[in-house]
């Protein structure tokens, strides 16, 4: 075995709080995805989707998954509110320059 073979982890591009959890995000979404997320609306199933792509694509898939099983298993999984904050959290985290908020 060489030594220079590693098993090294993507770096951790940002963390996000949410749900009662810290979150590691590795990967920064692509622009098109941020794009499409400025004109989502939850009530809106495709626009649902690219917010559940959002943190599939920014998350290592172990994280993602840690990251599903804590929304769901959440007493307040179904709070639109509270799921915004964890996307605007996130987006936050990995992408500072971009605005989160509409004004």
């Amino acid at each position: 075995m060489s030594d220079t073979a590693t098993t090294d982890a993507p770096a951790v591009l940002g963390t996000f709080d949410a749900y009662d959890d810290t979150f590691s995000l590795v990967r920064k979404p692509p622009v098109l995805l941020i794009a499409g997320l400025s004109r989502t609306d939850t009530e809106d199933p495709a626009a649902v989707g690219m917010l559940y792509e959002f943190f599939e694509l920014t998350m290592t898939p172990a994280e993602f998954a840690r990251f599903r099983g804590v929304v769901y298993r959440h007493p307040s999984a179904d709070d639109p509110e509270l799921f915004g904050a964890a996307l605007r959290a996130a987006v936050e985290a990995v992408m500072p320059e971009t605005p989160t908020t509409r004004s």
